[in-house]
């Protein structure tokens, strides 16, 4: 619980930095590029963020992460933040909560489809529309994980909101159906 209201302060201050220069998109994509890095480049994490390293050297570490990047100011300047608050580690997180925000903003939200089998591109699209008029936003970004259990039909997740088309959903609730009878 602690780690997410710390990331998303971080991620609440960075956001409200880049909605005032009206590049809520840019930084998004400059935090995420650090993620990945970190996420690829695990030892760098660690060496920037543990403190039995000289903090000079792990700073350095970062200043070469940060120019490497070519950070715009104010998301160098939170790198460096992050830093000195010893919150590096919290990238992912804040990054996430980041992405949040931002779908917020743009009437944004997004969902799991959980089908046996793969979902076409234009039956996902079709489903996408319809999830965005029901949940009254903009869009809804779905992706897609194949669970062979569902037999047939689909389930889909948005949010704490599930809806459950699976045939095994059908089936069980046609069973309660009849048992009430």
């Amino acid at each position: 619980m602690k780690d997410t209201l710390v990331a998303s302060r971080y991620a609440k201050a960075i956001f409200n930095v880049a909605v005032e220069d009206g590049k809520e998109k840019e930084y998004f994509e400059e935090l995420r590029g650090i993620d990945e890095f970190f996420k690829e480049n695990g030892d760098a994490l660690r060496f920037i963020t543990l403190p039995i390293y000289p903090k000079k050297e792990r700073m350095e570490l970062l200043e070469s992460v940060i120019s490497s990047f070519n950070l715009s100011p104010p998301v160098a300047e939170f790198m460096r933040v992050l830093f000195e608050n010893g919150r590096v580690s919290y990238i992912h997180q804040i990054i996430e909560e980041y992405q949040r925000l931002l779908d917020e903003r743009e009437g944004v939200k997004r969902g799991v489809v959980f089908s046996p089998y793969p979902v076409d591109e234009k039956l996902g699209e079709k489903l996408s529309e319809v999830l965005a008029q029901f949940f009254k936003v903009n869009r809804v970004v779905l992706s897609y994980q194949e669970d062979k259990s569902l037999i047939g039909g689909i389930r889909v997740k948005v949010g704490d909101t599930v809806i459950d088309g699976s045939l095994s959903c059908q089936l069980k609730r046609l069973k309660e159906k009849l048992l009430e009878e």
